[in-house]
């Protein structure tokens, strides 16, 4: 009996050692693995009907690869070009104290009443206050520029999960329903049940998964109208 418990709890100590030893290699990956999960089951529908076409999984999944990829990269790498030149200019605008907008902003009456106002409360001098708007924007010019150019000087790392979080969707659409019907088979339920289970987390998955993208689609568009007319 201590013989059976001893060796019980070193099985389940080797388990749990080796569970986090698994954690701890896969934790760098983990990101990209979420994202080739939630881009995996937004496409399935698109590899399907490559599946129906072209009755070959290994191509049916590269074509849904490609097109992921397209719809990535494409807006991706365009927008942050846009985003790059914006912040450039952004930050070359205030270092060269062209700020007769934020001046006539400053001077018009119901914002002058407001800072005036503060200025009163505050007992501060009102060159003092604008000197201290000018370098808070300049400021801010400046970091987010700093910022994105960090973000950006990492290349390497997101091209890493770039990679990996590909390979990921090819694998996921291509035995990702091998892997399901192999799971549903160690489930320790009647068939019904099963069945019952299988249709409600397919319901929890759709609704929540592509709500969110409609969601973000409309978001876009919305976001997209707006800096147009803005003309940003």
């Amino acid at each position: 009996m201590v013989l059976n418990r001893f060796y019980l709890l070193s099985l389940l100590s080797l388990v749990i050692l080796l569970g986090y030893l698994s954690y701890q290699i896969f934790k760098p990956f983990l990101t990209p693995i979420a994202w080739a999960i939630v881009l995996s089951l937004v496409f399935y529908p698109l590899y399907a009907f490559f599946l129906k076409i072209l009755r070959y999984k290994s191509l049916s999944s590269i074509l849904t690869l490609i097109v992921i990829i397209t719809i990535i990269l494409g807006p991706f790498s365009y927008l942050s070009i846009l985003l790059v030149n914006e912040l450039k200019g952004i930050s070359e605008y205030i270092e060269s104290d062209r700020l007769e907008e934020i001046g006539k902003i400053l001077n018009h009456p119901q914002v002058k009443a407001i800072i005036e106002r503060v200025i009163t409360f505050f007992n501060i001098p009102e060159e003092k206050f604008d000197a201290a708007i000018i370098s808070g924007l300049s400021n801010l010019g400046k970091g987010l520029l700093k910022r994105l150019t960090i973000g950006v000087g990492d290349v390497f790392t997101v091209i890493l999960n770039f990679i990996f979080m590909s390979f990921s969707i090819f694998f996921l659409l291509k035995d990702g329903t091998d892997f399901l019907k192999r799971f549903r088979d160690y489930m320790p339920f009647s068939e019904e049940q099963k069945d019952r289970l299988t249709i409600q987390i397919r319901d929890i998955i759709v609704s929540t998964l592509y709500g969110g993208v409609i969601v973000a689609m409309v978001q876009g568009i919305i976001g997209g109208i707006t800096y147009s007319l803005l003309g940003i």
